[in-house]
Parts: structure tokens; sequence; C-alpha cells
């Protein structure tokens, strides 16, 4: 994984925007990228990087099932190791994180030049989500998709402020290749787009819905996932963290204004194929090993990302790629259909 990020900030000939949530990489790994952004820089990339910088936290412990459950909406607390951050040698600023955090895992290499791309998907640049943590990562070479990058690059790069991000219009679609176009979502400020696509994907669907994310607690997204898996001869298939949602259902079940919550929960996963990965309760010990890969199939499109399809997900800053085409739809659908089979159990 490190290689494969080297080799994206290797094709940056002008500009090298990151946005990462999550920064924590051993020697080996950290060498790599080091290298990279040295290389960059003596080609005369300018580069660039934002980090999440969380308020104060208690130091971690065990944590107890209540408080698993309480905070399973939101990412686990971000790490930025400073002394790599220092050791990288780039320009670099915090947004600070609040009522929404700073949650992207996105590179934008050459922004409005021939050849930009965009890398970015649900893994943070750590040792554990390159290793014990599903993903996905998508690598997409587009000059419209990567100048809608960069204008929310330079949002949070000017304001700092995760609230005032995403308040573009949402971008137009772009023509990847013949099969394939693209377009990008932005929240906090695109938020109801995304919510809205995500929902009317769902209800037009037709033969199949592939269904990925650690957790499920979007209200409309999950009533309608659940509308959708009592249609006959519609396909389902999901994956998440069972240990998150567990926490979260046990929730629902004490508050009975969420009760229908727990019941279109139910009712989704007794329909279709649903595996649920039994990760580590967070304060547990160093290792992450959570269901981390955000993403959703419907017919042949796809939707990937760092959105959680949770309620905090909505106000936090994340991305989300919409792809049209089948190619791309398959290989992702299959490897939902994998982590089904895998955590079927």
């Amino acid at each position: 994984m490190a290689r494969l990020l080297a080799a994206h900030a290797a094709r940056a000939r002008c500009r090298l925007d990151l946005a990462i949530y999550d920064l924590k990489l051993d020697d080996a790994s950290g060498r790599l990228l080091c290298v990279a952004l040295e290389r960059a820089r003596a080609r005369g990339v300018a580069v660039r990087l934002l980090f999440n910088q969380d308020p104060p936290r208690p130091r971690p412990r065990a944590a107890l099932a209540s408080e698993v459950s309480a905070r399973a909406e939101l990412p686990f607390p971000a790490f930025v190791d400073r002394e790599l951050l220092r050791r990288l040698r780039v320009p670099s600023r915090s947004v600070p994180g609040g009522s929404g955090l700073m949650h992207h895992k996105y590179a934008v290499a050459d922004a409005g030049r021939p050849g930009a791309a965009v890398w970015t998907g649900s893994a943070n640049w750590t040792e554990h989500a390159w290793s014990r943590e599903e993903n996905v990562i998508v690598r997409v070479v587009c000059e419209p998709l990567a100048l809608a990058y960069q204008e929310n690059f330079e949002e949070l790069w000017e304001t700092r402020s995760v609230r005032r991000s995403g308040l573009r219009p949402r971008s137009a679609w772009a023509r990847v290749d013949p099969e394939h176009r693209v377009r990008a979502f932005f929240t906090p400020g695109q938020a109801q787009d995304l919510v809205g696509e995500i929902v009317q994907l769902i209800e037009a669907a037709q033969r199949r819905v592939r269904f990925c994310s650690p957790v499920l607690t979007s209200p409309p997204v999950l009533a309608a996932l659940a509308a959708a898996a009592a249609r006959p001869g519609l396909d389902l298939c999901g994956c998440v963290d069972a240990t998150l949602m567990a926490g979260i259902a046990a929730r629902w079940a004490r508050a009975p204004a969420s009760r229908w919550k727990l019941e279109a929960w139910e009712a989704l996963r007794g329909r279709g194929r649903w595996g649920g990965k039994r990760s580590a309760p967070y304060g547990l010990g160093a290792e992450r090993d959570l269901m981390h890969a955000k993403c959703l199939v419907v017919d042949d499109t796809a939707l990937l990302g760092s959105y959680n399809f949770s309620r905090g997900g909505e106000r936090n800053a994340e991305n989300v790629l919409e792809i049209e085409g089948r190619s791309l739809a398959d290989r992702v659908a299959g490897f939902v259909e994998g982590l089904a089979r895998r955590y079927g159990a």
C-alpha cells in the first residue's frame, strides 16, 4: 500500500494536495512516503497536507459496552504521528474537529493539468488500515474530478473549518472512459444531496444492492434498504462491523423512539446474504481491525469513499464518488460478496 501511494505521488508534476484523517506508519512505510514526497519536492511539485485535529481525549482504556455503543457512529479518534509529519517536510495545516471531523483520505495530483488524478476511499494512512482492516481505495485519472477535489481542499486549507466545507454545488458528471463516468459529493455542505442520491438509487434498484459500511445509522438510508429488502427478486448482500452494530442495536432497543430502526435493521439483515466482522472493541489493546470499507453498489452504479452511512458522517468533512459503469460495479460487488461469505457466520 505504501508503494502504491508513493507511485501516485511520483506521477505528480505540479502540485500534490493531501487530506488525511489518520496518519501513523511504521519505519518502512513511513520512509517510502517520505522519499516519495522528497522526490516530488525536488521535481518542483508544491505539496500540502491537511490533517484532522481531535479535541483532547482521555487516555485509551478498556471501554464499557455502553461507551462502545455511544461512540459507534463516530470514527475512531484520529492519530497523527507528529514526528512523521515533521519528517515529511511539507506545509501542513490542522483542521480542528468539533461537531464534525475532517475525515477525508484523499490525495489530488496535478489538479488543472492533463493527467490529473485522485486517490481516495476508506483507508487511512496507517499500518492497521493497510493490513488489518477491510478497505476500498480507488484512483481515478480525470481532470474535472481532480479540480473538484482541489476546490474542496482549498476550502479546508483556507478556512480550517469542517462546517464551511462542501458548500460548492456538487460536481457535474465527468467521463473517465467509454464505459465509466463519475461525480463527487463533499459533506457536510452536500450531505443532503448525497443522502438523497443514495436513497433514490436504492429505491430504483432493479437487480442487485451491495452494501458495506462499519455502521448503518443514517435513518433515510436504513429505511430505504429495509424497504428494498422486502421487494421480491432484488438480490441483496452486505457486510458491517458486527461489534459496532451490536452496540448500536443495543442502544436502539433502549430508546422507544429508535425501536423502528432496530426493527428495520433486523428485517434487513434477515433477508439476503449478510456478514458481520467481530472486531476488537475500542480501547481493548492497541490493535484496530474494523471492517472499515464504505461502499454501495446498486445495479451498475458504485458509490465509495470515506462516508460511514451514519448520521455523524453527514456532519463530517467526507467525500464520496458515484461511478456509473458495469466493470467497476462488478468489482466492488464482488468484494462485498467476498466479505459477506467470510464473515457470514
